[in-house]
């Protein structure tokens, strides 16, 4: 047979076939085939031959030129147009031409028989190579650990433990595969990582989990994450992707958790995000740029913990839909463009520990009840830099496992609520520039866990209750009293 052969039943990428024949073929094939004619052993003329006899005349330019053999780099780059551009892949300098000759040239593995052939039937040669292109376009030989990307082993075992000092323990990095060892997670975090995210990570169709937060990618986030079906942890946070975010996304219908927060992303929320995510647990779009309203139906996201968006242009109302999200502990909607009164419902949240609305220019009052039940699991409640009047409710005292309760920066009038003292665990209570009048409450002293009291730049009248500053029977620890711009009189105690 005149086949190419090898040890691994592959073709050199440099397109040897003068092996001996039983090699796997992996070019034009063996038995003379589109092969030059040569002479046999006794001698005999081989050459060509016109028809009409031996003795015919011909030119050179008569003769069929064969096509040349392929390479193993040829078969590969054939069957990586599947995915890949050929254009793409024609460019010597791409992070897929060189993820390409590196297997060609450096990978050990062997390649699947039968090559070139439908991705579909071969997907653990694309499953490499999508790694490794991942790998080149991220300046992966300065990652913080290489994970044994590129390494002569199973892709399945490109992971490594790391040393986290904060949890003081090993977390494991890397690409994890599944029982038919297929890739289902990428871990990738805090790596070191610089360049673009490759769109041929949307070959990895079996992902359900892709963490790339806190690295150094920029560029667009590419359409092909869309084939991503059944992604379910979604995380390319505090990184440097900018414009818009692909309309693709939202074909991740199981996601969970979806974060793109700590970008400059263009653009609006999707309006029919809240209808494509139904299993959505944790929205982080915040730290970006972007604007728009938020979509009427977020109430539909019940199962919904943490819905992250501040520090972005987002205006209009919130919705009063957003009391449906029972199942919510996070609710941050900070340093947006938010205008309108904040919707009752918002204060009907059950399980919310941190509601953040500040850095807005909302109007009307504070929405808690008087007779209570108001936001009972609330910790961090913070509403100020906005625009609220009206007074600040009794039903504050309510919130008595509070630890900040910001209120700042408002048009709040009238005097310091008596309950202010049932704020038993409260350690920062921000009141300063509004429009309050009257005394200072001797029961604030009761605020036993305070350690910053803001009460400046408002109206405030009469002497500076003493007991604040009795350990015994007021704060022990508290460290900042600020009281500037009022109109108190007497002694400092």
């Amino acid at each position: 047979g005149g086949g190419a052969s090898g040890d691994d039943g592959a073709l050199s990428s440099h397109g040897d076939s003068s092996g001996g024949g039983g090699g796997q073929n992996w070019g034009a094939g063996g038995g003379g085939n589109g092969r030059t004619p040569r002479p046999s052993k006794g001698g005999a003329d081989m050459s060509p031959v016109r028809p009409g006899g031996v003795d015919s005349a011909y030119e050179t330019s008569d003769l069929v030129t064969p096509p040349p053999e392929k390479t193993r780099l040829d078969l590969i780059l054939q069957s990586l147009s599947r995915i890949t551009s050929p254009t793409v892949l024609a460019d010597l300098h791409s992070p897929q031409r060189r993820a390409a000759e590196w297997i060609a040239d450096d990978d050990l593995r062997p390649l699947p028989d039968g090559m070139p052939v439908p991705h579909d039937d071969y997907p653990r040669l694309y499953q490499r190579y999508s790694l490794a292109v991942l790998y080149m376009s991220s300046d992966g030989p300065k990652w913080n650990e290489r994970l044994n990307f590129l390494s002569d082993s199973h892709e399945c075992d490109w992971n490594d433990g790391v040393w986290n000092d904060e949890l003081g323990d090993y977390e494991s990095k890397g690409a994890f595969c599944d029982p038919s060892m297929t890739v289902f997670d990428l871990v990738l975090y805090d790596n070191g990582l610089k360049g673009t995210l490759a769109r041929e990570v949307g070959s990895l169709h079996a992902l359900r989990g892709f963490s790339v937060f806190m690295n150094e990618l920029g560029g667009t986030i590419p359409s092909s994450v869309g084939n991503l079906r059944l992604m379910v942890r979604f995380d390319l946070g505090r990184n440097l992707f900018w414009s818009m975010m692909p309309n693709e996304c939202m074909n991740m219908i199981h996601v969970e958790e979806f974060m793109l927060d700590g970008n400059d992303l263009t653009g609006t929320i999707p309006q029919e995000l809240p209808s494509s995510f139904p299993n959505l647990r944790h929205l982080g779009l915040g730290a970006n740029t972007l604007g728009g309203s938020l979509p009427p139906n977020l109430g539909n996201l019940r199962r919904l913990k943490k819905l992250e968006l501040g520090s972005n242009r987002i205006e209009g109302r919130i919705p009063s839909s957003i009391g449906s999200l029972r199942s919510l502990t996070v609710l941050d909607l900070s340093d947006n463009r938010l205008t309108g009164e904040i919707p009752p419902e918002a204060f009907d949240l059950e399980l919310a520990s941190t509601v953040d609305l500040s850095g807005n220019a909302l109007r009307g009052t504070i929405p808690l009840r008087d007779e209570g039940g108001s936001l009972p699991s609330m910790k961090y409640l913070r509403l100020f830099g906005n625009g609220l009047r009206g007074s600040i409710p009794s039903a504050i005292g309510t919130l008595g496992d509070a630890r900040e309760i910001l209120l700042d920066d408002n048009n709040l009038r009238g005097r310091i609520p008596e309950s202010i003292g049932d704020l038993a665990s409260v350690r920062v209570l921000g009141l300063s520039r509004n429009d309050l009048t009257g005394p200072i409450p001797v029961n604030l002293a009761r605020c036993a866990e305070a350690e910053v009291i803001l009460l400046g730049e408002n109206g405030l009248t009469g002497t500076i209750p003493p007991v604040l500053f009795n350990p015994r029977e007021g704060p022990a620890d508290l460290a900042v009293l600020s009281l500037e711009e009022n109109r108190l009189t007497g002694p400092i105690p």
